[in-house]
């Protein structure tokens, strides 16, 4: 009998320690669960809050961008406005006759470019004074039109003016490309002066010449020497036919 208690209190000893040893490794197991489960809802939420600032950040980015996109279609918007206005005036402004140009003490009597191609039609002869690079300049230009024909009669001096003798129509030809030179955009200064300081200086002629006298020569000249400095060249003068100009 006492052999059986014996046995039963070492099988009930040997099962409380195997009931607290399930219990402790329960407990363990509980602990590193807790742990585990902690630690994935502390990372969860890190990330979270790490993709909720990235994706904040790119909202606010975007509505930068959507304003400065908004902020050019309105200033285009008015640029666009602008230019209509802009068309819609240039459309309801007539042109202007042409006037002359600032570097002659002509431009300020606003004449009409074809009255002065209506007096050049009307002259015989006229006599032109200047060197012979402003004669080559001359020629260059109005021989691209149709009124222009090289004239027969060029006296050069040795100081390098030139004399020559040119019809009416000749005349034509070179005040209307001194005229287109000076009415087109983009045309150098060196070149607008040039042609406008010519053109000021035939129709300054034209105007202060006697037309209706027959015989009278009108004489043009592109020279601001002093006169004593101008008449030396008389002495020296020596006529060459065009084939030799050069």
């Amino acid at each position: 009998m006492a052999f059986g208690i014996e046995r039963l209190a070492v099988a009930v000893k040997h099962l409380t320690t195997q009931v607290t040893d399930i219990s402790s490794a329960l407990r363990d197991g509980f602990a590193e669960t807790r742990n585990l489960v902690s630690e994935a809802i502390t990372h969860t939420r890190t990330d979270l809050g790490t993709r909720i600032d990235d994706t904040r950040r790119i909202n606010e980015a975007n509505s930068r961008d959507v304003a400065t996109v908004r902020r050019e279609l309105a200033e285009l918007h008015a640029l666009i406005e602008g230019w209509r206005a802009d068309s819609a005036e240039a459309r309801s402004v007539q042109p202007a006759e042409p006037e002359l140009f600032d570097n002659s003490p002509h431009a300020g009597e606003n004449q009409p470019h074809h009255d002065l191609l209506a007096q050049a039609a009307g002259v015989a002869n006229a006599e032109l004074v200047c060197h012979r690079d402003t004669w080559a300049f001359l020629t260059e230009r109005a021989s691209q039109g149709e009124h222009f024909r090289m004239p027969v009669d060029i006296t050069h001096t040795d100081s390098g003016t030139v004399q020559v003798e040119l019809s009416g129509r000749s005349l034509i030809a070179i005040s209307d490309a001194l005229w287109q030179v000076t009415q087109t955009p983009g045309t150098p200064p060196g070149t607008h002066h040039l042609a406008a300081q010519a053109y000021n200086r035939i129709h300054g002629s034209l105007a202060d010449s006697n037309t209706s006298q027959v015989g009278n020569v009108i004489r043009i000249v592109i020279d601001d020497r002093r006169p004593s400095e101008a008449s030396s060249d008389g002495s020296r003068q020596r006529k060459l036919s065009p084939a030799t100009d050069s």
